[in-house]
């Protein structure tokens, strides 16, 4: 079974499917990318999560409530957001129009 999903560095744009709660997972990180908009509140059903980076993106919003499930989450950095994704639109990454979890 994959506990650690590590996509740092891709170039990936999109946003976070609501899916990835589907996930059971100890570590999700997607740092430098472009990922964008909010978290989705699905997250908060990734009940094993000890450690989720996703520093380097273009988050904006505020964090979901459900995050609060997250009681094994010992590190969550959200630092370096580049708002508007500004660094994102000029850098021609690749764009994650669907992303399946099952």
């Amino acid at each position: 079974a994959i506990i650690g999903l590590e996509l740092n560095d891709n170039n990936l744009i999109g946003e976070i499917p609501p899916e990835i709660g589907k996930l059971n997972l100890t570590l999700l990180s997607l740092k430098y990318n472009c990922i964008f908009g909010t978290l989705p509140n699905e997250i908060g059903n990734m009940r094993s999560l000890q450690q989720l980076e996703l520093e380097f993106n273009g988050l904006s919003g505020t964090l979901p409530d459900e995050m609060a499930s997250l009681t094994n989450l010992v590190k969550l950095n959200l630092s370096e957001q580049y708002f508007n994704n500004w660094a994102c639109t000029s850098s021609g990454g690749t764009v994650v129009n669907t992303m399946f979890v099952q």
